[in-house]
């Protein structure tokens, strides 16, 4: 299901969808937040990209997306702290993000993700200093 550029603020409610959707590409819209109920009935999807929305606060995909197997949050920076350390496990979804992804903390902003481990983020805490938190709303 393509709904990229629609000027979206929100995910819409996907249930009628959701037992056949597979893939939800959200490209280029405006979200600003995704709630862990957003989520709710669209856990069939394997695929979801949100590239290049201002999104200030994520969900738990890992949790609310069972069956993800593909993030792409390309053009979204975030906070690289112990809430994305699930990312870097070796049996979690493939997460596709910007060279450069961090906002916070400033040790990673020029860091490239590949060259942060699943151990630097367990071990850094989230600052709440920059509202992009996995929040499970």
């Amino acid at each position: 299901l393509y709904i990229g550029r629609n000027f979206m603020t929100s995910l819409p409610n996907l249930t009628a969808i959701a037992p056949t959707a597979r893939k939800l590409i959200a490209r280029y819209n405006r979200i600003v937040t995704i709630r862990q109920i957003d989520l709710f009935g669209i856990s069939s999807i394997t695929q979801l990209d949100l590239t290049g929305n201002p999104i200030l606060a994520l969900p738990d995909f890992l949790s609310g997306l069972p069956n993800v197997a593909q993030l792409t949050l390309e053009r979204v920076s975030f906070d690289c702290c112990k809430r994305m350390a699930g990312w870097k496990k070796s049996d979690a979804p493939s997460l596709r993000v910007d060279p450069k992804p961090c906002k916070d903390p400033v040790a990673y902003k020029t860091k490239d993700w590949t060259a942060i481990s699943e151990f630097d983020l367990q071990v850094t805490p989230c600052s709440g200093k920059f509202s992009t938190l996995l929040v499970g709303i």
